[in-house]
């Protein structure tokens, strides 16, 4: 595009802090209030090529922040998570990157953090043990080494042993009422699944009288 100047900026009408920019009287883009005031536009500013460039490589960038802004507003997220969603909305690789170290140096992203409190709340609401945890944090795009020093504090507090009881005493009622075979196949199946190792399910049946009440 040949250098030509601004003839318009409108704000628009269904987006409160949006403007569209008009050159020799043509639409050529809309933006973002942020990106009007970095860049100090004004009617009669000329506007060539590079500088349109600059302009859109800034607006995406602001977008990009925007989107993962209230991503994190609904619930944190890994830094994994949130790439593969600004990838999936059409973001430029550049403009991934650059909003989430900038999101990290602003803490608002912490894999260490979002790591511990993601096994808080899994052990809280669902009891699980350490092997699916690890597992699902993996998917979730944390190191290996944080996933290690997360579950290794993590286990050093509880007993897996207590989780897979916990879980046994929420499906206790349901069991009573099957064949014992039955039951135990399906507690063994729902502990496995659950992630806890086999000693963990051999210490449920080595007191399943006890803990039945028979």
């Amino acid at each position: 595009m040949p250098e030509s100047r601004i003839t318009k900026i409108e704000k628009q009408k269904k987006a409160n802090k949006r403007f569209s920019i008009f050159v020799d009287d043509g639409f050529v883009s809309g933006i973002s209030q942020d990106t009007l005031v970095n860049f100090g536009l004004k009617i009669g500013d000329k506007l060539d090529s590079r500088k349109l460039r600059e302009i859109e490589e800034k607006e995406n960038l602001f977008k990009a922040k925007e989107f993962a802004l209230k991503l994190l507003s609904f619930r944190p997220r890994s830094r994994k998570e949130l790439k593969d969603r600004l990838k999936k909305k059409g973001f430029e690789q550049e403009a991934i990157e650059q909003t989430l170290n900038r999101l990290e140096e602003l803490n608002l992203i912490d894999d260490h953090k979002f790591a511990s409190m993601w096994v808080e709340e899994k052990l809280r609401y669902r009891p699980t043990g350490r092997r699916v945890l690890e597992q699902e944090l993996y998917l979730k795009g944390i190191d290996k080494d944080i996933i290690s020093e997360v579950l290794d504090k993590v286990y050093s507090d509880i007993d897996e042993k207590d989780l897979a009881l916990k879980l046994f005493e929420k499906r206790k009622k349901q069991y009573a009422k099957l064949d014992e075979d039955v039951a135990k196949r399906r507690i063994n199946n729902l502990l496995l699944r659950r992630g806890f190792s086999y000693q963990t399910v051999a210490s449920i049946f080595y007191k399943w009288k006890e803990m039945m009440g028979e």
